[in-house]
């Protein structure tokens, strides 16, 4: 049991597809780095999350720009995770924290 992450830097509407052990978001901002844009994400718990997370990299391949980030908007990810793997729990960003960086960063 672990996790996928979906990042999604709407400025660039580019999606980096990550997994994790755990839900603590440590490995993935310390795998960022500095990122100057702000960053909407969403996390599913799933079985096999090596298997799901290595699915999604194969389905979206031809969209990849660099390392884990795929030149893809969020919604197809999220759709694509949705319709063909089980997942137990969902964490999303809120419309209103959806809405706020919109507006800040468009």
């Amino acid at each position: 049991m672990g996790y996928i992450y979906c990042l999604f830097d709407i400025k660039n509407n580019i999606t980096r597809v990550g997994k994790t052990k755990t839900k603590d978001k440590s490995r993935q901002k310390q795998q960022l780095g500095y990122y100057p844009f702000t960053l909407l994400e969403w996390t599913f718990k799933v079985n096999n999350y090596g298997d799901v997370e290595t699915d999604i990299h194969r389905q979206f391949k031809k969209h990849k720009c660099n390392g884990d980030w795929y030149s893809l908007n969020i919604t197809k990810v999220l759709e694509y995770i949705m319709n063909n793997h089980i997942w137990e729990e969902l964490d999303s960003p809120s419309p209103s924290k959806v809405l706020s960086v919109m507006v800040n960063n468009t």
